[in-house]
């Protein structure tokens, strides 16, 4: 995993874990990320990998999952099975914007100008509050 992956899986747990610290993410919620992760992926879900980590260690199932335990079973592989990290890099993106940002829907659509009545395609993001447009995938 890279940095930034890294970082945004740091960013999903804290949002999922609960308000206690240590931080710990409980099982349900393991498994509710992993299950978004593998949507994303268009992969289907397979629960032996966490159901084989929390009968080796019980203390998961009881007091939860700590971040760095998390971040490092994600980094060997033993959550989730990956066919290749790019997958799973752009999988952790779309899943990073729909929780953290809470992005809804983005895209490119043709958009009508206000002073010169020509169509353009502009990229679109929409969130519940609001629907933003820029010139390209790169917000800009």
């Amino acid at each position: 995993l890279s940095e930034r992956d890294c970082f945004k899986l740091f960013c999903l747990f804290n949002l999922l874990s609960e308000d206690r610290y240590p931080l710990v993410m409980i099982t349900e919620e393991v498994e509710y990320l992993l299950k978004k992760l593998c949507t994303a992926m268009s992969q289907e879900w397979d629960e032996k990998p966490l159901e084989d980590l929390i009968s080796q260690d019980p203390t998961v199932l009881e007091e939860g999952m700590s971040v760095w335990s998390f971040l490092e079973h994600m980094r060997t592989g033993r959550l989730l099975r990956v066919t290749s990290t790019e997958a799973l890099s752009l999988a952790l993106n779309e899943v990073f914007l729909e929780m953290y940002h809470n992005v809804l829907k983005r895209g490119y659509m043709w958009k009508k100008g206000h002073v010169r009545r020509n169509w353009t395609e502009r990229w679109f993001v929409l969130k519940p509050s609001s629907m933003a447009y820029y010139a390209s995938e790169d917000l800009k």
